[in-house]
């Protein structure tokens, strides 16, 4: 989605709440622990998605997952 700022457009990404998810739209622990290895901020945007925490809660339990 595009919104118009007084600089410019600028495009937004949000995501749906869980709740509102279909089934197959799920992020799942799977793909949080993969997503790690490569992209570490996509990790936590999801890890953020699914369980609904902060950024820095969200970027501990990241790091924590890449550290075992």
């Amino acid at each position: 989605e595009f919104v118009r700022v007084p600089q410019g457009w600028v495009k937004t990404l949000t995501s749906l709440p869980p709740e509102e998810r279909l089934p197959d739209e799920q992020v799942t622990d799977e793909q949080i622990v993969e997503s790690a290895r490569k992209n570490r901020m996509l990790a936590i945007r999801l890890y953020r998605a699914r369980y609904g925490v902060d950024l820095a809660e969200a970027r501990e339990r990241i790091e924590a997952l890449l550290e075992r």
